[in-house]
């Protein structure tokens, strides 16, 4: 009963997606939030978190922006992308129905500024990078995803410890909101 309850008031407070199950068809807005891990600090004391938004301007295909921030003990980051990511199997992965699946996988490429600092250095540079990951929709304005990004930056804007890095990998989870 409790269950029924929080799944009725979720979806009655979130506007309706174009697709009844779905939120990638064009005209869609997005904004997401995410945590994630570091491959130089998977352990530890931080704080990992992206911010992201974008509007779907064809079927599958979404425009946007993201901003991350990541603190720990010794070190402090930041970087803002433009973000292009596609949907790759949502043409496919329907059921007899034609209806849409709940797993859409993407891809997307990231492009933008850094800064990254510990009790060193401090390093700004232009970054760039690639996205692989999937959205799992819970209802049909809410989805859980997995996202890991590989990027490289101009300078070595991405601090580890007392070192400085020009690339790093991320793992992060999170949800999308489409409305």
């Amino acid at each position: 009963m409790k269950h029924s309850i929080v799944t009725l008031l979720l979806v009655s407070i979130l506007p309706v997606s174009a697709f009844a199950w779905g939120g990638t068809s064009q005209g869609t807005y997005t904004a997401g939030l995410s945590f994630g891990l570091e491959s130089p600090t998977l352990l530890g004391d931080e704080i990992d978190v992206e911010l992201h938004g974008g509007y779907y301007t064809s079927d599958a295909l979404q425009f946007g922006l993201t901003g991350m921030y990541r603190d720990d003990a010794a070190t402090t980051e930041m970087q803002i992308t433009a973000l292009v990511q596609y949907h790759f199997l949502d043409s496919i992965l329907v059921d007899e129905n034609g209806a849409a699946s709940a797993f859409s996988p993407f891809v997307g490429l990231l492009l933008g500024y850094g800064s990254g600092e510990n009790p060193v250095q401090d390093e700004t540079g232009a970054v760039a990078g690639i996205r692989l990951g999937f959205d799992v929709f819970l209802t049909q304005n809410i989805a859980l995803y997995l996202k890991g990004d590989c990027m490289v930056s101009t300078g070595d804007v991405y601090p580890d410890d007392l070192k400085m890095k020009n690339s790093k990998m991320t793992l992060s989870a999170g949800f999308h909101f489409f409305f």
